[in-house]
């Protein structure tokens, strides 16, 4: 037997890096989502919803929009695909498996860089924008005029 591996209760071997990614990448990654990739989802759901209370037919024809609703998307699906490639990098098979807890600690960071990035892109092309006056105007060009909302 080799000495990374043990014995397991069902009375087959479990390799010990199996154990380490349970333990130590998991609870980031289960942290990250939680916090972080909920509240991405919760944000282009809230602002979904004030897009369809609020729908114009000219909303079709607005980049801003287009860019909008696939940076929401983008900010619910990626950070799941992301941190799903970590897992990979613990497979004995793969060629990245030498560097795999350097890797793992670059996805992560890439992941986390990737959720703000994606907010900050939805919160510029958000296609409803207000006015000092309360009116609330189409945007044709993502971020111009920059958003009179904060980012946070």
């Amino acid at each position: 037997m080799h000495r990374t591996q043990a014995l397991h209760p069902a009375g087959g071997l479990a390799s010990v890096g199996n154990w380490v990614v349970a333990l130590v990448i998991l609870p980031p990654i289960v942290i990250t989502l939680l916090l972080l990739g909920c509240f991405d989802a919760l944000e282009a759901y809230r602002y979904g919803r004030v897009v369809l209370s609020h729908f114009a037919w000219p909303m079709l024809l607005s980049p801003a929009c287009y860019l909008w609703f696939s940076v929401s998307l983008a900010s619910i699906v990626l950070p799941f695909q992301g941190l799903a490639f970590i897992r990979v990098l613990f497979n004995p098979g793969v060629q990245e498996y030498k560097h795999r807890y350097r890797r793992s600690v670059v996805t992560f960071a890439f992941v986390i860089l990737l959720i703000f990035l994606t907010l900050v892109v939805a919160w510029g092309s958000f296609p409803l924008d207000t006015d000092s006056a309360g009116a609330i105007h189409l945007r044709m060009i993502p971020f111009l005029p920059l958003p009179s909302q904060p980012l946070f």
